[in-house]
């Protein structure tokens, strides 16, 4: 089963997988509230008792040392953890 993934770019195109949301960094306060109450409003159709209560991590390990790279040792914890519990996270 695939369970679907947000992004907020697509380097190589529309067919690469990910579902566009909307980056809040860029635009001004005005527009992300609209935005925000049209996202607001689509969720009655999807209640939280409905969804996958499991955590979803998305990124990449970088090559460098795990040691020296607090960033890095915490991806690889949470790609070691996924492992172990993947009920609890994915």
């Amino acid at each position: 089963e695939e369970i679907p993934h947000f992004v907020i770019a697509k380097y190589r195109g529309y067919s690469q997988s990910g579902i566009l949301t909307p980056n809040p960094y860029f635009g001004n306060l005005t527009t992300w509230n609209f935005i925000q109450k049209i996202i607001q409003a689509k969720t009655e159709f999807h209640p939280w008792e409905s969804r996958d209560k499991r955590c979803v991590w998305r990124g990449s390990i970088q090559f460098s040392d795990c040691e020296n790279d607090f960033g890095n040792y915490a991806r690889f914890c949470s790609v070691v953890r996924s492992q172990q519990r993947p009920d609890l996270l994915d």
